[in-house]
């Protein structure tokens, strides 16, 4: 504990000399338009900065802020280079709002000179939160030390420690009991188009979730499997929790809405014909060896990508899927320190830089080549794909000068709830069925 809190403190002061190194690099014409007040006014602006943030998080007001941001206002993560403004200071406050409903900022300033501050942050409760299976600390999305310039009575300037600067869409996760229990678990994912009306499709040995990325789409479940499909809709810019689809019955889908087909249902999907909807599909089953032959279109172009290439052993019945999307700015981060199942990450823009610091971790090219890590680093570009094994660290980290989205898929087994006897004392675990071997498909 003294030495990590000795790397804390170590890592606060070079922070501050850097931010102070670059406040006083300006140029000295720039400066000399600066005005410099008291200490207790740095203090006094500084102050209702923060109480705009709070009363953004509490009410969704953004009237108090918004009159605390200089029009030139820029942010910093890290320390870097200016990558954020008024509009990703937003979006990372409704990433905390969304994530850590409640929360206030708690700021400790101390004015540094007559046009900065440096503030030690802190918070009103330490919950923790997960997106696509990573378990998100608050510090992580609120930094604890910021470093503000202030010109005129307004914030011109602002550096965070926060290492995940962006927009975190998560989908609330979906538990699946499946009728036949696994050994081996394999998945693969990647963008497919929707072109005009398909004929109905089958799969037979995959589980699919689909994600529309773009243009609207319908889906029919024409003949259901024997665990339901799902769907997930926004409301009012959040994702309502999965609900069963009616066989039948023709559901919309819009730009982020998402639907669960499972293995053994036949569905058909169609776009609205003015415009061509593109879906990200997730397949995951049973490892099968040999050449499938999907039936109908949409699994044709699924069939085309390679799996992953990580498989998850001793699976079971009871698996937990849970997914989303982050919008990172540049240089920020998102990490795993340890991998549940099978993680796979899907770039849509920008570049991921990938490190690995243990376990097993595959990449493949959009053509679906696989490339190798080296000195256990790899980029990620449009289109590419990555999949992680249980108890891997991995890392996903945007490019220092663009803003890049990945979406995030998590594959879990759920463990069965312990049996009690009589007394309330749990039974051993009961045996798993023994699942049939890999079949070869010609």
């Amino acid at each position: 504990m003294y030495h990590r809190a000795t790397a804390v403190a170590l890592m606060l002061a070079l922070l501050s000399g850097f931010a102070l190194a670059q406040l006083w690099s300006l140029d000295p014409v720039r400066l000399r338009s600066i005005q410099s007040v008291p200490s207790s006014q740095v203090e006094a602006t500084t102050l209702a900065f923060y109480q705009g943030m709070n009363d953004y998080l509490d009410s969704g007001s953004d009237d108090a802020l918004r009159k605390m941001l200089h029009p030139a206002f820029v942010s910093h993560q890290s320390g870097g280079l200016a990558t954020g403004n008024e509009k990703s200071l937003f979006q990372q406050l409704d990433a905390i709002k969304q994530h850590f409903p409640g929360l206030r900022i708690e700021p400790r300033i101390t004015p540094i000179s007559g046009t900065a501050a440096s503030v030690t942050l802190d918070w009103n409760h330490a919950a923790r939160t997960e997106f696509a299976g990573i378990v998100v600390e608050p510090h992580e999305l609120i930094g604890r030390l910021d470093l503000l310039r202030i010109e005129r009575g307004l914030i011109v300037e602002r550096w965070s420690s926060a290492v995940l600067a962006g927009q975190l869409d998560t989908f609330p996760a979906l538990s699946l009991t499946l009728p036949v229990a696994l050994d081996t678990l394999a998945a693969r994912v990647r963008q497919i188009p929707l072109l005009g009306d398909h004929e109905p499709t089958a799969s037979r040995f995959g589980h699919l979730l689909l994600i529309d990325l773009s243009g609207d789409a319908f889906l029919e479940v024409t003949d259901p499997a024997s665990i339901p499909a799902m769907i997930w809709k926004q409301h009012r810019g959040r994702v309502a929790d999965p609900a069963p689809v009616e066989a039948g019955a023709v559901v919309a889908l819009g730009q982020m809405d998402a639907v669960f087909v499972p293995a053994g249902a036949t569905f058909r999907m169609w776009d609205a014909g003015d415009q061509n909807a593109a879906l990200i599909a997730l397949e995951f089953g049973p490892s099968i060896s040999g050449e499938t032959r999907p039936k109908g279109s949409l699994l044709a172009d699924l069939h085309t990508t390679l799996w992953s290439g990580i498989e998850l052993k001793k699976t079971g019945d009871r698996l937990t899927l849970s997914f989303g999307r982050a919008q990172l700015l540049p240089e920020s981060t998102i990490a795993n320190p340890e991998v549940g199942g099978i993680e796979l990450a899907w770039v849509a823009s920008g570049e991921i830089d990938i490190t690995r610091s243990w376990g097993e971790v595959r990449m493949r090219a959009a053509s679906g080549l696989r490339s190798q890590l080296i000195d256990n680093h790899g980029v990620l570009r449009a289109d590419d794909t990555s999949a992680a094994g249980p108890g891997a660290n991995v890392s996903y980290q945007a490019d220092e000068t663009l803003a890049s989205t990945v979406w995030i898929f998590s594959l879990v087994a759920t463990p069965d709830p312990p049996d009690t006897d009589a007394e309330g004392t749990p039974a051993a675990p009961a045996a798993l069925p023994t699942p049939p071997p890999p079949r070869n498909i010609s």
